[in-house]
């Protein structure tokens, strides 16, 4: 029988997410309340209406990129 997810998946749920962006001039940040899930999609949609939301008040445009500096 295969194992479906990853293993110790199911003892995970989420609330909510915050997203947080580092801008030039200052930063954003966000949170999107959740009814208490253990779903990616869920949180995939809540992450999607953040990120829109940062959009709006940022019309000149966001990118995401990594910082190096976190792997070196």
């Amino acid at each position: 029988m295969k194992r479906r997810g990853r293993p110790g998946r199911e003892s995970c749920y989420a609330s909510g997410i915050w997203l947080w962006l580092s801008i030039r001039n200052g930063s954003w940040m966000g949170k999107h309340h959740l009814p208490v899930v253990n779903d990616d999609q869920a949180i995939l949609s809540a992450l999607s209406e953040l990120w829109e939301k940062a959009q709006q008040e940022f019309r000149g445009g966001l990118t995401i990129y990594p910082d190096w500096r976190d792997t070196l």
